[in-house]
């Protein structure tokens, strides 16, 4: 008695509705206002809301989800055979005690401290500015969280929706793939590891740590992405974002980006085979790298062979015991195939700008030639012949660029010869003025 049954659903508001068949409830949604359920031991598929009534006999029962919208005690919930509940607007909840994992679409919980579950926001908003719980925490599209004042560094899982709290200071861990970066990320950092993606939306402003992934939308983004080790990012687009490379981490692509800060042990590639990146400020580290790829040695910086275009070249930083590396690499084809430079002949001359700028910060103490700060690793060079060129480079200052210069150096067999010619017009001299001066 006192059950509903219509099309689509049963409500059951008082007294006790027992079932003796899995299908005698048909396939919609059970919603139990009051009094009971009695399951009968079986196991129906149906969706069940339990808003103020109970069950009974359900120990065969195996849903994956049960709704809770009333309130509930935390021995009914744990007793609920479903791995996890979602509780809805209009409901109360003390998690105190509670085992099961949490989807919170509304209402209230209560006591979250303690709480060690699982909890997954998907809708509603959660304030969390009584406390936080010290289980995984997950942010999907409809949900958002709100930290309020509370200082915390947690990591919370996000695959959308929203993000306050003027003193959260975790990381955001982005899960799955598309997710949208969007204004209502008010804290927090964001971090994008490997197998997952995003895509930034305007108005999206909070740091980004990259790990790994796919990145998408850095037009519309004006923060800082600081790749960390093991990384690889491919910038090929015009950005206010800054840049950040950890040890270990690689940069490459043709974009136009603000800064761009290097570490020790970094890479740093510019464009695809070969190609231009232009920076606004670029600051150097001893020990960081910079990949010179070439293809046409009588071609154009960003054509012909890898260059950095900036406006500030900061190497105030590096000095003749800690030197900034170019490591130069020849390639057969394109992209980065390497192998014998077609067109490149060791017994002729080149020069390349590597870097053009505006303006060069040198280090304060520092009197020697720009040379003196760069070191030209050729173990990745090969002439036209596919002979591995071991010299002859050098780096020079225009004044508006670093020139990566090439000459042939002359074997000892010509250097002998050298001296010895000049050996003999020195004779030739001596024996003109001994006739002189008789």
């Amino acid at each position: 008695s006192g059950s509903n049954t219509f099309s689509g659903g049963t409500t059951i508001n008082g007294g006790t509705l027992a079932i003796t068949n899995v299908l005698a409830l048909g396939t919609g949604n059970i919603t139990v206002l009051g009094g009971y359920l009695d399951l009968g031991g079986l196991n129906p598929t149906n969706l069940i809301t339990l808003s103020g009534g109970n069950l009974l006999n359900f120990q065969n029962w195996a849903p994956t989800e049960v709704v809770l919208s009333g309130n509930v005690d935390s021995n009914f919930i744990n007793s609920l055979p479903a791995s996890e509940v979602t509780v809805t607007a209009g409901s109360t909840v003390n998690l105190t005690g509670v085992t099961k994992d949490i989807v919170f679409e509304g209402g209230t919980l209560s006591n979250l401290t303690g709480y060690q579950g699982k909890l997954t926001v998907s809708g509603g908003s959660l304030d969390l500015s009584a406390g936080v719980p010290s289980g995984e925490i997950e942010v999907s599209t409809g949900g958002t969280v709100n930290f309020g004042s509370t200082a915390s560094d947690r990591t919370i899982k996000f695959t959308g929706g929203s993000i306050t709290g003027e003193n959260f200071t975790g990381d955001i861990e982005i899960v799955g793939s598309g997710v949208t970066l969007g204004s209502g990320i008010q804290a927090g950092t964001i971090r994008l590891t490997s197998g997952n993606s995003a895509t930034i939306a305007a108005g999206f402003n909070r740091d980004i740590a990259f790990a790994g992934g796919a990145l998408s939308g850095l037009n519309n983004y004006t923060g800082t992405v600081s790749l960390e080790t093991g990384a690889t990012l491919t910038v090929d687009d015009t950005t206010g974002a800054s840049f950040s490379l950890a040890s270990g981490s690689k940069l490459k692509g043709d974009g136009t980006i603000d800064t761009l800060i290097q570490s020790s042990g970094s890479i740093l590639a510019p464009g695809n085979s070969p190609g231009l990146l232009t920076t606004t400020t670029f600051e150097a580290a001893g020990g960081a790298i910079l990949e010179v790829e070439f293809f046409d040695p009588t071609g154009f910086a960003g054509l012909g062979y890898d260059a950095v275009s900036t406006t500030t070249l900061d190497l105030s930083d590096l000095d003749p015991a800690n030197r900034y590396i170019l490591e130069l690499i020849s390639l057969s084809a394109t992209p980065s195939t390497e192998g014998p430079l077609a067109g490149f002949d060791a017994s002729q001359t080149y020069a390349f700008d590597i870097f053009t700028y505006a303006n060069l910060i040198l280090p304060a103490s520092y009197s020697g030639g720009i040379a003196g700060l760069f070191t030209i690793d050729l173990t990745r060079f090969q002439d036209q012949s596919g002979v591995f060129v071991t010299q002859g480079f050098t780096l020079s200052d225009t004044g508006s660029a670093l020139v990566l210069n090439y000459a042939p150096i002359p074997e000892p067999s010509t250097y002998g010869l050298i001296l010895g010619g000049l050996a003999l017009a020195g004779a030739a001299v001596r024996r003109r003025k001994q006739k002189a001066a008789k």
